[in-house]
Order: structure tokens, then C-alpha cells, then sequence
């Protein structure tokens, strides 16, 4: 029964985040760019196979008519990424200067270099939770972030390691 519930938690959790990023790009006046920090299934590694990253990712870029997509994960070759749809590449540097929103889908480590002043002003979707291995949650500086989505009022935890 346990593996039963948290497997329908990881089938719903990709969908719920999805309307999370659609919600939260809705409140910009103008089109803005949102970065994707990480595709892979696990962190640290580059095996893309069954990651809800990806399929979130995926799906932004389907629906991106409303903000810029960019994509930053440093473990694929920007040639298969291309090849599989994506055009906006960054790196994380890159990626933190234009961003209006921050979407950390894989705990890569590259991720934990992440400074409270690059997410200032910038709304974050952390649902991997590594805004908590930072300790960014309880810096002074001011930023939106939405750590698990919820549905129906009740937070929505994952087992995976990506999400």
C-alpha cells in the first residue's frame, strides 16, 4: 500500500508542478523568462530516462507562447538537448542573471552554488527542496518561493530525488 500511494504521488507531482509554473508566470506584466535547473532523473548524473524533470520541461516548451523557456543541466550535451527540442541553453550563471523565475527540478551539485543574490526578486519553484541543503529559505533577502506544490490544499511530497 505505501509503494502504491507514493507512486501515485510521483504520477501527479510532474502535472501539479506544471500548473505551479503556469500559475506563477501569470503575475508578470511581461513575457517572463523562466530557467529550468536540471532534466535528469537522479542528480549528478546523465540519464534522462522516465525523469519527470524532463517531462516537465518538455511540456513548458510545448506550452512556452506566454514566457521563455531556458534549460540549464550541466550532465547532457547541449547537442542532445537541441536535438530533443530545446533552443534556449544556459549555464547557471547565465541562466541566474536573465531569469524572472527559477524552476530547480534536479539537486545537482553545480545547483548548490546558488547565492541568496542571485534569486533576489526572482520567483523560485524549488519541489527537489534544495533551497533547505542552502539554507536560502532563511536568508534576508527577498524573494517568492514555493518549495511543494499542493493540491486540494494538502502539500504534495515526491519520493523521487529529482522532484
Amino acid at each position: 500500500q505505501l509503494l502504491k500511494n507514493a507512486r501515485a504521488i510521483n504520477d501527479v507531482k510532474p502535472q501539479i508542478v506544471i500548473e505551479e509554473i503556469l500559475h506563477k508566470s501569470k503575475q508578470f506584466t511581461k513575457k517572463p523568462n523562466i530557467l529550468v535547473l536540471g532534466l535528469t532523473f537522479k542528480p549528478d548524473i546523465d540519464d534522462m530516462r522516465e525523469s519527470p524533470a524532463l517531462h516537465i520541461a518538455k511540456e513548458l516548451n510545448k506550452i512556452k507562447q506566454n514566457f521563455n523557456l531556458h534549460i540549464c543541466e550541466p550532465n547532457i550535451k547541449k547537442k542532445h538537448l537541441k536535438s530533443i527540442g530545446f533552443e534556449n541553453l544556459t549555464t547557471l550563471e547565465e541562466g541566474s542573471l536573465i531569469a524572472d523565475m527559477v524552476v530547480i527540478l534536479v539537486k545537482h551539485s553545480i545547483f548548490k552554488r546558488l547565492t541568496p543574490q542571485q534569486l533576489k526578486n526572482k520567483v523560485v519553484i524549488d519541489p527537489c527542496g534544495l533551497q533547505h541543503t542552502l539554507n536560502i529559505k532563511n536568508c534576508e533577502e527577498k524573494y517568492e518561493t514555493t518549495s511543494c506544490p499542493k493540491r486540494n490544499g494538502k502539500t504534495v511530497r515526491s519520493t523521487n530525488s529529482s522532484l
